[in-house]
């Protein structure tokens, strides 16, 4: 990391130049401090708590933000909050990321294993990049099935993402998500999506564009997707995979989802444990496995990477993902 360059021009001389000692002798990795007084022809950032315009980034102390009396650690917390967003700037700058896919699991019928395969998908394109598990319909079954479970629900991110600048989202980040090992992250959706429905369809939109930064592929579990958060989410995905059953003709499900709009159903990856009456081009289906699930070592309940459940998911991201 670049060292930056601290310039100090504080109202009272003698603390400033306590102050410079003290950030020379316990900071002098990652700073560079120049007195008032001092010429330099570099960038500087200005800590300061006087009044009046300065040439470049200032960090004003005193009234408004902290006392400058009070701890130095405080004041160090604000310059390296600058940096990281500096260092942020460079590496966006420097190579712009591609952004990552969304793809979102869904189906009408309650307990057709929706969760199953959303968490299989994304269990599968662990082996493409980092992945990012979104539970999105409330408390999840699939939470028994995971290694840690997720210490923060989408409410969390939600609040982060719009009352976090750049540099303090990416601090809160992984915090917000419980890491499962082998590039797979996960967030739970808490109960329902409560505060994602009081969100414009421009937020939602732009909290979705700013995970795609963060990840290759993110897999959102939206079990029905009944309320319009859940449905804009479908329709904004770079895939959707709905999951078929016998069950959805039983409950009627099928043709209410016709009716709340047919673009959801265009391109659309349809997954199905037992017979498709729809015509679809792009169709995976799924066998009735009894040796899907397995228990580990530790005596947990897990999904089986070798039956032949996990190998038609498998499949199925070679082909269409």
């Amino acid at each position: 990391m670049n060292k930056m360059n601290i310039k100090l021009d504080l109202k009272d001389q003698e603390y400033a130049r306590r102050l410079a000692a003290f950030l020379k002798t316990h900071y002098q990795e990652r700073i560079r401090v120049y007195e008032a007084g001092e010429e330099t022809e570099q960038e500087v950032v200005w800590l300061t708590d006087q009044e009046g315009e300065k040439q470049g980034k200032v960090i004003r102390l005193g009234e408004g933000a902290i006392n400058p009396y009070q701890s130095i650690h405080q004041i160090m917390r604000q310059i390296w909050a600058e940096q990281e967003k500096e260092t942020l700037q460079e590496e966006n700058a420097a190579s712009p990321a591609e952004p990552g896919r969304w793809i979102s699991v869904y189906g009408y019928a309650g307990g057709s294993g929706k969760s199953t395969l959303a968490l299989s998908l994304a269990l599968e394109l662990t082996a493409r990049g980092k992945v990012l598990y979104l539970s999105l319909e409330g408390p999840s079954a699939s939470y028994e099935l995971l290694e840690a479970v997720p210490p923060y629900t989408l409410s969390d991110m939600l609040y982060c993402f719009l009352l976090q600048d750049e540099a303090g989202w990416h601090r809160a980040l992984p915090e917000l998500l419980a890491a499962q090992g082998n590039n797979l992250h996960v967030l739970a959706g808490g109960f329902w999506l409560d505060d994602m429905q009081e969100l414009l369809d421009k937020e939602i939109l732009a909290w979705m564009q700013r995970l795609k930064m963060e990840f290759d592929y993110l897999v959102a579990d939206l079990g029905i997707p009944v309320c319009r958060a859940q449905r804009f989410l479908v329709l904004h995905s770079d895939m959707k995979c709905r999951l078929w059953g016998s069950q959805d003709i039983e409950r009627g499900k099928y043709e209410d989802a016709r009716r709340r709009g047919q673009e959801e159903e265009e391109g659309v990856l349809v997954f199905s444990r037992g017979d498709m009456p729809l015509k679809q081009t792009q169709f995976v289906n799924l066998p009735d496995d009894p040796y899907l699930y397995e228990i580990s070592s530790g005596n947990k309940k897990r999904l089986n990477e070798k039956s032949e459940y996990r190998e038609s998911v498998r499949k199925a991201v070679q082909l269409y993902l």
